[in-house]
């Protein structure tokens, strides 16, 4: 059986317009959507607040129909944007209204992102102080649900060269293997490391484990040559830096 395609709202709108007929019926939306779209394009993002944000990004997901609802649900549910950008796909697509097409885009948005600050500020950069690459790890690392134990890897120029992820554990640790960082670091012939692992409950104070094994991978790194730079600390809303704190 052959299908029938479903006009989109602003096709309609160039049809009524094309043929004079004044009785086709413009959905309701579909000024709003253009006046939203209009408004970004002559005034960029700060234009719009960041509800009318998602309600454009999802017009591109569901051109065939009004998001209005969508967008405040997800609003409320996550608790604004940052909650919607960080919250998993099945969370998502509990939403109702909002399928996995959409929860696709939402998520690709935020990687986008991510990737963005990664070359922005990881790739090749000559690493300084905490702060020139803690944009990225914040939002590639600092909402995720369990703790993760990262290290990113030094050429002798200081450029970041590699990132790995060396262990997942659960909401409130992790167990790190030294081999397997320092087997990452003979690798890619790193001449520094920075560790750095989130903190999923929030808090940004190191624990007596973290101080324990930071002394300890920092004792086997004299003997082989590599240096240990900082460990940080992240979270989505900040982070602690061990060399700043003097624990290094």
């Amino acid at each position: 059986m052959r299908k029938t395609k479903v006009p989109v709202a602003a096709d309609i709108l160039v049809a009524a317009e094309i043929t004079g007929d004044r009785d086709v019926k413009i959905p309701h939306y579909v000024g709003h959507r253009e006046r939203l779209r209009t408004r970004y394009l002559k005034s960029g993002i700060d234009s719009l607040s960041e509800y009318e944000a998602l309600e454009l990004l999802l017009t591109y997901a569901s051109p065939r129909k009004d998001v209005k609802s969508e967008a405040k649900e997800l609003f409320r549910r996550f608790k604004g944007l940052k909650g919607v950008l960080d919250a998993p796909h099945e969370f998502l697509i509990e939403v109702k209204g909002v399928g996995s097409r959409t929860a696709l885009l939402i998520k690709l948005v935020k990687d986008m992102g991510m990737l963005y600050l990664k070359e922005q500020q990881i790739k090749k950069q000559q690493f300084g102080k905490p702060a020139q690459i803690v944009d990225y790890l914040r939002v590639a690392f600092g909402s995720l649900k369990d703790e993760h134990f990262i290290t990113l890897f030094l050429n002798a120029n200081g450029e970041i060269v590699a990132e790995e992820i060396i262990s997942v554990g659960t909401v409130s640790e992790t167990v790190v293997q030294p081999r397997r960082i320092f087997e990452k670091a003979l690798k890619h012939k790193a001449a520094a490391m920075i560790f750095v692992h989130n903190h999923p409950g929030g808090t940004l104070k190191p624990t007596v484990e973290d101080i324990h094994l930071t002394k300890r991978l920092l004792e086997l790194s004299y003997g082989l040559g590599v240096k240990v730079l900082d460990h940080l600390i992240i979270t989505s809303n900040g982070y602690t830096s061990f060399l700043e704190k003097g624990l290094l």
